[in-house]
């Protein structure tokens, strides 16, 4: 029997079963909507319709898997029986022939599975295309009767048709077997086979230096781990001296894992020559020996010179150690001298360079070392214009020898057998060189009778400086931009970053650039700096840690000469962290939380609680899984809004909530006034709604509008919205809207949604106009933004006003207008008291109190006379004032009636303004304010009433204050139907027919501009030329 599928049409398919021998198939097709199966016989010379009715459940059918749109024939039994009915099929007319490329990719293993470059601790493999693959599979394990196989994981990297398995162990027989994955996973190939090498023993150390140490009995010794560590990670180091006479020995120095590169030895013979041999260990045999030979020269000063840093550019400290085999004076100087890479400053100072003097033990007849007190340098310098090893220009600290007995008259200065330590301090602003390298260094004593030396009188062992690179952050999760900062690069070629992550110890760079990852490329700039960020991202960073804590994720940088960070490997760890999908969502939606690298089936991080904003909602995260990752829902509940923490697994991300939506109809409304509160965004629940009581100002519910309630609720709508009419004012005697400022309204449904809103009451004001008057004078108390007076709203209480300016207060109950605004007139005292300030005090219900005041000045006004009408010209003096001070202003009844003048008080503060006319106002007394810099005097007028009806005033006199700005008048008759006009210009004096002005009469007057408080017949006016228009109709 035989079965293959095919598409016959967009999505439809077809699926033939056959049987050799039989004219007999079984076709199957299926779309969307139903599988169905029926059967006909066929021969070559006929063909008949599908017949679904005879469909069958025969057991020997097969089913077919297929991509939608894909032409792709799965076959189900063995080629031989199909080829054998292939002919009759086709012939037919129902088989279509599939083409090769369509073929089956699963059907067929990878062939030549080739194994090569093994090592001790990885392999690497390759193998033939499978054709339809899409990506391989690859799985190792120790050979065995049973293998034990480590699939498409730990330790295998694969890039297209090769693969590299990492983290083997030593002389091990190892299987490797791969398959191809397309739809699905294809069959594993058969095994190759490989042994990973057996360990070796270690090369030999590299860059072995030996070099004078803290005294001339003791040399350091400092050597580079071997090229080669044979397979495994270096354990230690064994060192020899030869010979060992006298007990000379050599110890490496200690460190927490025992590999120092670094030893001392002790106990040596000035002048002997010593052979030193230095071997590596890998915990499994030694390696090759290397050796170096160091000789001390007798008669000679010997010194060492240490830096505090090997950092590239790095502003050091620098420390020469001299055994002295020569006195010195107080004219003897000390030169370091330092390659001329270094960066030195332009001059030093004496403070920066520092001198002591340490006596080994046994010198002087003492049987202890001692140390004594540090000095300045007597004088100091610096030039660029020294020599050593054969190169010029190297940078030069010279600094003399300062007394250092200063408290005995006799001066005292280094002996032989001393150890003299010079130190420059990094206040003297040294920096290394800013490349990776080895520099030159040396130093010369000068006595008092030599010349100053321009070059080094001995060569010390050079300083290095290295390649180093810093994390802007040494642990962190996907996502985060991470900075790599580099120093000591070669400045103008490119710098690549690369990232390994082994659990198999710390990486060479090599290793790392070789097994790892490119993360980032940058240039290295003029200062050999170089500044690289990325994308932290999976897989290339994986979680974990080792026994110290740190990341298992290793970084090192290459510049384009091969230089490298190779002793400053740093280390990064990928920390777990959760997202949230959507990462904005609404009140009501179902958020998923997904874990991410955490340790594999962390229980610690499953049992921590999922909180929102803090407030736990789910007891518990839930598992992580083997791959480290996780996932959880939760549904967003009503209260919460904005951009909230999301805690889970013991992490923590940020959430953007759509919470449910208030709008008010006013953004500033004051106590008492109507507002609509509208809501959207609230739970679409049938039946819901909001209970009157759950709408609140700063948490006191407020009084809603009858007509916005239905027995007893807010209805919600089923998209969930509503409108309520709300009073601001609140339900019981807890009152927040007589409180200026901001305040929240919160609206919360019956399902818990909760919107809110704000909304400002402004601050309740009370003033008096004008601030100045005197006895039985009269004042205007007003008031803004008090609760204002509603028949909708709630019962609000009168404004009690209590003025104090006599020998009693008076008191005056108010009620605000709707606006929110008061007036209350009040005159002033006749006992009021001269000077003094009144105060003023506006209370409603002791809950809101506003105070002010106004002045009765010590000066009063003499006005004489004391009554006239209006256009009268009175006449006003007035003493106590300041001296030699100008009148600034004159006010009758507010208006500035100041004449034209220059008016100042004289030298005992007094003065008299003439030619004050009185404006038009109605008949009554008005007070009179006149102020001098900032004191101010009152007075009072009384004004009499204009002429009587009827009084005529010639044209030209009346009208005389408009001045050179009045270009005509014009009045009409209303008995005699006939206009009559003036026209002010000489021209027309004969043809003027209006000569009159009469009182009660009305009149057009044009005027050339705006005339502004002009007095016309004992009335201020205005008259404008507003939109053009300069015509104004006053009555006269």
């Amino acid at each position: 029997m035989v079965s293959f599928c095919y598409l016959a049409t967009q999505h439809r398919y077809r699926c033939v079963t056959a049987w050799p021998g039989v004219p007999t198939l079984r076709l199957w097709r299926w779309d969307s909507r139903t599988l169905s199966m029926g059967e006909r016989r066929i021969s070559p010379a006929r063909r008949g319709p599908f017949d679904s009715s005879r469909a069958d459940d025969n057991p020997a059918r097969r089913f077919c898997q297929m991509r939608s749109k894909t032409r792709k024939f799965i076959w189900s039994a063995p080629l031989v029986a199909a080829l054998a009915i292939i002919g009759a099929l086709t012939l037919a007319g129902v088989l279509l022939l599939p083409n090769a490329d369509t073929a089956d990719a699963q059907s067929a293993e990878p062939a030549n599975v080739t194994i090569s470059n093994v090592t001790e601790t990885s392999l690497d493999v390759s193998w033939d295309a499978v054709s339809g693959a899409s990506t391989y599979g690859v799985r190792y394990a120790v050979k065995a009767d049973t293998p034990t196989w480590v699939a498409d994981g730990t330790g295998v990297r694969i890039v297209d048709r090769q693969a590299r398995i990492t983290g083997l162990t030593a002389g091990t027989d190892y299987l490797v077997q791969v398959r191809g994955v397309g739809l699905g996973d294809g069959p594993w190939s058969g095994s190759a086979e490989a042994t990973t090498k057996a360990l070796a023993k270690p090369s030999a150390v590299q860059n072995l230096e030996v070099t004078p140490g803290d005294s001339n009995t003791e040399l350091s010794v400092s050597w580079d781990a071997p090229e080669n560590t044979g397979g495994a990670a270096i354990s230690g180091y064994t060192i020899t001296i030869d010979p060992t006479a006298e007990g000379a020995t050599c110890a490496v120095d200690e460190t927490n894992d025992g590999t120092s590169t670094e030893a001392t030895c002790t106990s040596l013979t000035v002048g002997e020559e010593y052979t030193i041999t230095v071997v590596a260990n890998n915990g499994v045999t030694t390696g090759t020996d290397n050796e170096a030979e160091a000789t001390g020269i007798p008669g000679l000063s010997t010194g060492k010179l240490v830096s505090s840093s090997s950092s590239a550019s790095s502003t050091v400290k620098l420390t020469l150690t001299i055994e002295l085999e020569e006195n010195l004076t107080g004219s003897s100087w000390v030169e370091i001298y330092l390659e001329n890479d270094y960066q030195e400053p332009s001059s030093l100072s004496e403070s920066d360079v520092i001198f002591e003097v340490r006596n080994p033990a046994g010198f002087g007849g003492t049987s202890d070392a001692t140390v004594n007190t540090a000095f300045n340098a007597a004088a100091v310098e610096i030039d660029d214009g020294g020599e050593i090893a054969g190169e010029e220009d190297a940078v030069v600290i010279s600094a003399r020898i300062p007394d250092m007995n200063p408290a005995d008259d006799d001066e005292g200065y280094p002996l032989t057998g001393q150890q003299l330590v010079m130190v420059v301090e990094k206040s003297a602003g040294i920096r290394n060189p800013s490349e990776e390298g080895s520099h030159s260094t040396g130093f010369a004593i000068i006595g008092g009778t030599d010349d100053r030396a321009d070059e080094a009188e001995m060569k010390l062992p050079d300083l290095k400086t290295y390649a180093k690179i810093s994390l802007s952050d040494e642990d962190n999760s996907r996502g985060y931009e991470l900075t790599v900062e580099g120093s000591g690069f070669n400045n103008g070629t490119s710098a690549g970053v690369f990232v390994y992550h082994t659990t198999a110890g710390k990486p060479t760079c090599e290793m790392i650039r070789e097994m790892g990852a490119r993360v980032g490329t940058g240039t290295v700039g003029s200062d050999d700096k170089v500044s690289i960020s990325f994308e932290v991202t999976v897989p290339i960073f994986k979680p974990g840690t080792d026994a110290d804590g740190e990341g298992l994720n290793y970084i090192c940088v290459f510049d384009g000469e091969a230089r490298h960070s190779s002793t400053d490997i740093e280390q990064f760890e990928l920390e777990p962290s959760i997202r949230v999908s959507p990462s904005t969502a609404s009140v009501g939606d179902t958020v998923t939380i997904f874990a991410q690298d955490f340790p594999e089936n962390d229980a610690a991080a499953a049992a921590k609680p999922v909180q929102l904003a803090r407030q736990t909602i789910k007891t518990t995260s839930g598992d992580i899984g083997s791959d480290g990752s996780g996932n959880t829902t939760f549904d967003v509940p009503g209260w919460a809004e904005g951009t909230l923490r999301v805690d889970a697994w013991g992490e923590d991300t940020k959430l953007t909530i759509i919470g449910s939506q208030l709008s008010v109809s006013k953004s500033e409304a004051l106590p008492n006034e109507l507002i609509t509160i509208t809501g959207d965004g609230f739970s679409t629940e049938s039946g819901n709604y909001v209970d009157p009581d759950d709408i609140k100002l700063a948490g006191v519910p407020l009084q809603v509008h009858p007509d916005s309630v239905d027995d007893g609720e807010v209805d919600v709508s089923s998209s969930g919205q509503f409108v309520a009419t709300v009073v601001l004012w609140p339900v019981g005697t807890d009152n927040p809207t007589l409180t200026a400022g901001t305040h929240k309204i919160e609206v919360v449904d019956q399902e818990g949604f909760t919107g809110t809103a704000v909304i400002r009451i402004p601050e309740p004001t009370v003033t008096v106009t004008p601030g100045v008057a005197g006895p039985r004078d009269v004042v205007t108390v007003s008031g803004e933004n008090w609760p204002v007076e509603n028949l909708d709203g709630g019962d609000i209480r009168a404004i009690e006003i209590t003025v104090s300016d006599g020998s009693r207060d008076r008191q005056y109950s108010v009620y605000a207008d709707g606006a929110g605004r008061f007036f209350q007139e009040h005159q002033v005292h006749s006992g009021g008291t001269i000077p003094s300030e009144s105060r003023v005090e506006a209370n409603y219900d002791d809950q809101v109190v506003k105070l002010t005041s106004y002045a009765i000045p010590e000066a009063i006004i003499n006005i004489e006379p004391t009554e006239g009408q209006p256009g009268d010209l009175v006449s006003m003096s007035v003493d106590k004032m300041p001296v030699y001070a100008k009148v600034s202003s004159v006010q009758i009844a507010s208006r500035d009636v100041i004449p034209v003048g220059n008016f100042s008080t004289d030298r005992t503060g007094s003065v008299t303004v003439d030619g004050v006319v009185i404006p038009g106002l109605d008949p009554g007394t008005y007070s009179v304010l006149m102020q001098v810099g900032d004191t101010v005097a009152i007075g009072s007028i009384n004004v009499l009433s204009e002429g009587p009806i009827g009084t005529e005033t010639p044209v030209g006199k009346g009208l005389a204050p408009i001045g050179d700005s009045l270009a005509a008048v014009f009045y009409f008759d209303n008995v005699s139907k006939t206009w009559s006009f003036y026209d002010p210009r000489p021209e027309f004096a004969e043809f003027n027919t209006l000569t009159d002005l009469v009182d009660g009469e009305t009149y057009w007057v044009l005027v050339s501009e705006d005339v502004e408080d002009v007095v016309l017949n004992n009335r201020s006016r205005s008259l404008t030329c507003a939109g053009g228009n300069c015509w104004s109709l006053i009555q006269w």
